[in-house]
């Protein structure tokens, strides 16, 4: 799990707000490491810094939440939200209930029987086109597919495991279904503030 999905994760379940220390015990991250991410998400708008009074004399302590975007994104997102949280039991079954129903997806724009292979230029320009059809603002970057926007992102925030794994069996699917010589090897969510990144490798 990447360690700033691992970080909102900590803060989503947790009682009360948590300290850099506390969630560097937490995770097994290095304070410095956890400090930074967390300037991150909150500059993305996934978590929120406030100050408590320090028990004794001295400054006081900085502490973090998770901003559950999804409850305040209206009514079809917060329906979202709930489906998504109750998909399967574990996060692991919900990431691969929803990658299958992203190749269902995919197979909706499956080539036409008897189509030949697609290269690799060809399959990555059917994905483009269908990633920018959705609102993701996709680009190639080498072996990496950079999706800029999310439009999904507030239901993505608190369950990723089901958004992006829905999105890496799209990608999947589109891949397979036209044949091309790449696959998607996984997708890594929120690397940076707006950006989702899909990386690939040969068959």
């Amino acid at each position: 799990m990447p360690s700033r999905v691992l970080l909102l994760d900590l803060l989503r379940v947790a009682t009360g707000p948590l300290d850099v220390r506390e969630l560097a015990v937490a995770s097994g991250l290095h304070v410095t490491t956890v400090r930074f991410h967390l300037g991150v998400l909150c500059d993305a708008g996934f978590a929120r810094k406030d100050f408590t009074p320090a028990a004794g004399r001295g400054r006081p302590r900085a502490v973090y939440s998770a901003m559950h975007a999804a409850a305040d994104a209206g009514p079809y997102a917060a329906l979202a939200a709930a489906l998504a949280g109750n998909l399967a039991p574990t996060p692991g079954e919900r990431r691969a209930r929803a990658e299958r129903a992203g190749r269902e997806m995919a197979a909706a724009h499956a080539p036409a029987p008897g189509t030949p292979p697609a290269s690799g230029p060809e399959a990555l320009d059917r994905v483009v086109a269908l990633f920018t059809e959705l609102g993701f603002e996709p680009d190639v970057d080498g072996r990496r597919i950079r999706l800029h926007a999310c439009p999904y992102r507030e239901v993505a925030v608190d369950h990723p495991d089901v958004v992006c794994g829905l999105h890496l069996g799209l990608l999947r699917g589109l891949l397979d279904d036209c044949g091309a010589p790449v696959q998607a090897a996984d997708l890594h969510p929120f690397v940076e503030p707006g950006l989702c990144i899909a990386l690939l490798e040969d068959r």
